[in-house]
């Protein structure tokens, strides 16, 4: 359905450059061929018989990669919309199901009708990908997102946005716009909205859910990827770099971090007029 590709740094000088690709499922080879080409990876941009090759491999952990269990392979579609590296991170917006539920061995899955995004991290540094989670993404009730892309805010709008005070990355805006659904499926209408959300509150809530997690605040998520769950910890990291799984599961909290946009300030560009609104809270 969709690719993205994008480059970021790499785990080790080795690899100070690479490409991160996200992938969906197509349909139109067989599942034992599909498997091999992981949801998320990272690939190797150095000239030579390893160009475009995982980056790191390892039998025992991995590697830079992130593969769907067979079972969620052709139930659960993730269109994947954009992809961008910043503060460290490699981030995915995708759109996908909003609920998926692998319980018991051998009984086919429980896959929701509705649609919602998703922004997914995993840290650059991160040889194994045992950073990998996700959490929600919301524009109003605009559902589905589109595209995105990360600007720097000019001063004006860095100050109306309590931004100017941080420094580098931290300082800068996502940019998403987004569809609502035509009814519960993923088929986008033709209204459609921009949001603008603060990487320092992008931070901030991937951090909340991996706090939340580790300590036992938690549920069972990520039967997609191998159905584990979080165990506490005496101390949290202040960064997503900490290994959430054996399997790069993805982890999530009963009450996780929900990201919407900035309560400073939404722009809302309907997709059908010709106005455009600005709205102050």
């Amino acid at each position: 359905m969709t690719t993205v590709a994008f480059v970021g740094s790499g785990p080790s000088p080795r690899h100070s450059s690479v490409l991160y690709v996200g992938t969906t499922y197509t349909g139109t080879t067989s599942t034992s061929v599909r498997q091999t080409v992981p949801a998320v990876s990272s690939r190797s941009l150095n000239d030579g018989p390893g160009l475009l090759r995982f980056t790191h491999v390892d039998g025992l952990t991995g590697g830079t990669l992130v593969r769907l269990r067979s079972e969620a392979i052709e139930k659960l579609p993730i269109a994947y919309m954009a992809g961008f590296a910043v503060t460290g991170f490699a981030h995915f917006l995708t759109v996908q199901p909003e609920r998926f539920a692998l319980e018991n061995f051998g009984a086919p899955p429980t896959v929701s009708t509705t649609f919602a995004s998703r922004l997914v991290r995993v840290c650059e540094r991160d040889r194994s990908f045992y950073s990998y989670v996700e959490m929600p993404i919301h524009c109003a009730d605009y559902n589905l997102v589109r595209a995105a892309v990360v600007v720097q805010p000019a001063a004006d709008l860095a100050t109306r946005l309590l931004l100017s005070s941080e420094v580098g990355d931290r300082q800068k805006l996502l940019v998403a716009a987004f569809s609502r659904s035509l009814g519960e499926g993923d088929s986008p209408s033709n209204e459609s909205a921009v949001c603008l959300y603060r990487l320092v509150d992008v931070q901030r809530s991937f951090v909340v859910n991996v706090r939340r997690c580790f300590s036992g605040i938690q549920t069972r998520v990520g039967s997609q990827f191998g159905n584990r769950i979080c165990v506490s910890l005496v101390s949290i990291y202040h960064t997503l770099t900490i290994s959430l799984s054996s399997s790069s599961s993805l982890i999530n909290s009963k009450e996780r971090a929900i990201l919407t946009a900035s309560r400073h300030f939404a722009l809302y560009v309907p997709h059908r007029r010709n106005d455009v609104t600005i709205n102050h809270a």
